[in-house]
């Protein structure tokens, strides 16, 4: 199966609009949310898992659907949590390389 990705245009359009209303501190994982080499890293699946177990697992493990359907209060208590917003630099790292290699 070949996974077909938009242009960065188009990409960049989505992330600002997942990111909308957010936190700088997780402004990050909307784009992480979009490069799917969080799924390859240990702490990926972790970093969005610790915003909201129990929703992580309803939205079948998709960081767009988790960032989108949890709760605004619980998105904020995330952006004060420094593990979370540590994962989401280090999974920001990865998203510039890719541009950069791309």
């Amino acid at each position: 199966m070949t996974i077909m990705i938009g242009s960065d245009r188009h990409i960049e359009r989505a992330v600002a609009e997942l990111a909308s209303g957010a936190s700088e501190a997780l402004k990050r994982l909307a784009r992480v949310a979009y490069d799917a080499r969080w799924s390859w890293s240990a702490d990926g699946s972790a970093t969005f898992e610790a915003v909201n177990p129990e929703r992580w697992a309803r939205t079948e493990f998709n960081p767009r659907r988790q960032l989108t359907e949890t709760h605004r209060s619980t998105l904020a208590r995330a952006a004060a949590d420094a593990a979370i917003v540590g994962r989401g630099r280090s999974g920001q790292g990865l998203s510039r390389h890719r541009r950069r290699g791309s």
